[in-house]
């Protein structure tokens, strides 16, 4: 009834207008309409949705086709063809939730027992947000890990594991947010950039999200020659297609608990099982692997396996193993861990401070 409310008063500010019967007050329906509706058509009924991201709704052969032509003529347009050619000039950057209880599968009792528990962890329902980066050459830029914290304190930093290289950044709720994403892109990000000699420009591919969609980030990513293409689907992201496997961080998870029985998997712990998992299997291999599935590089409108877009893919509902936490074949998002954006009129200061940890090296001494 909203719906017919909206679209008559639309048509009203257009000028136009239609018949409407005596159960109308104005461009209103009376239950009464709808009643009579229903009962016109028996074939309608109440259904709950299943949800689908608008990009899911909308993917097409025809439609990836065509993003493959305009995000081509869009690098002419901007004389950076040459990028497209060149793999150390590839990026991709995704985000996604890392539970710090997932859950752990079938366990083994005796026949006949009609309770079996497990002991859960009090963190149960957090998870920590990572926002992970790869490059089409197979080198792997630091991820960041966005902790839900206000103020990184010196007790977490202090137990920061040793030898891995990886940034960390803190929003209220964890999420990931425009503040964090600028921190990385234009501070971690282009400093990995400079300090491996890369040429500008470069590419980053990401999907569609609010915090791509800020001034501010866009004016310093033109300024540092850092360039966000049209966005990509889950459908065209390696870091979605080859990685990162969710099952893996359920075993890594499983293993350590084993280790350390008298320990509970927390915000201040995370890094220190999260980094040798993912410096394990973020390969070059895998890495090589997903730009090229996703026909990314070689940039190739044929490779991507457009099989997986038919209808009977699209309609299977099961866990994901990939890294976003979503099935390229299907439509069921189990896990990212993303809100809206806050929007700042001006650039990030020092109330949105981060640190860089390299062993027991950090970037900013304040947390």
């Amino acid at each position: 009834m909203q719906a017919v409310k909206s679209v008559l008063e639309d048509e009203a500010e257009k000028g136009q207008s239609r018949k409407r019967p005596p159960s109308f007050t104005g461009t209103t329906p009376k239950e009464k309409w709808w009643t009579l509706i229903k009962g016109r058509h028996p074939n309608i009924t109440y259904r709950t949705p299943e949800t689908l991201t608008s990009a899911r709704i909308n993917i097409s052969i025809q439609g990836i086709k065509q993003w493959f032509h305009s995000t081509h003529d869009f690098f002419a347009e901007i004389n950076a063809l040459d990028v497209l050619e060149d793999p150390s000039r590839h990026f991709n950057i995704d985000e996604t939730g890392f539970s710090l209880s997932p859950k752990q599968g079938r366990v083994l009792a005796e026949k006949g027992a009609k309770q079996v528990f497990e002991e859960s962890s009090i963190y149960q329902k957090t998870s920590i947000t990572v926002l992970g980066c790869i490059c089409a050459d197979g080198s792997v830029p630091p991820p960041m890990i966005i902790y839900p914290r206000n103020k990184i304190s010196f007790g977490i930093a202090d137990i920061f594991p040793s030898g891995y290289d990886f940034s960390v950044g803190k929003s209220e709720k964890g999420y990931i947010t425009f503040e964090t994403l600028y921190e990385y892109l234009c501070n971690d990000f282009y400093d990995w950039l400079k300090a491996n000699n890369v040429q500008t420009p470069v590419i980053v591919w990401t999907d569609w999200h609010e915090t791509r969609n800020n001034y501010h980030l866009a004016k310093t990513l033109n300024e540092l020659k850092i360039i966000l293409p049209p966005n990509t689907t889950h459908f065209m992201q390696p870091l979605d297609v080859a990685v990162f496997g969710k099952t893996r961080w359920t075993k890594a998870v499983k293993e350590w608990e084993h280790e350390h029985p008298d320990q509970v998997l927390s915000q201040g712990n995370f890094a220190e099982v999260l980094m040798p998992i993912y410096s394990k299997h973020v390969t070059p291999e895998n890495i090589k692997s997903g730009f090229a599935k996703c026909g990314l590089m070689p940039f190739d409108d044929n490779a991507p396996d457009y099989s997986k877009l038919e209808a009977p893919a699209a309609q299977q509902e099961h866990l994901s193993t990939i890294y976003e936490g979503i099935d390229q074949g299907g439509f069921k998002e189990v896990s990212a861990n993303i809100a809206p954006a806050t929007y700042s009129p001006s650039l990030p200061d020092a109330t949105h401070c981060q640190c860089h940890h390299k062993g027991t090296k950090t970037k900013n001494s304040e947390f």
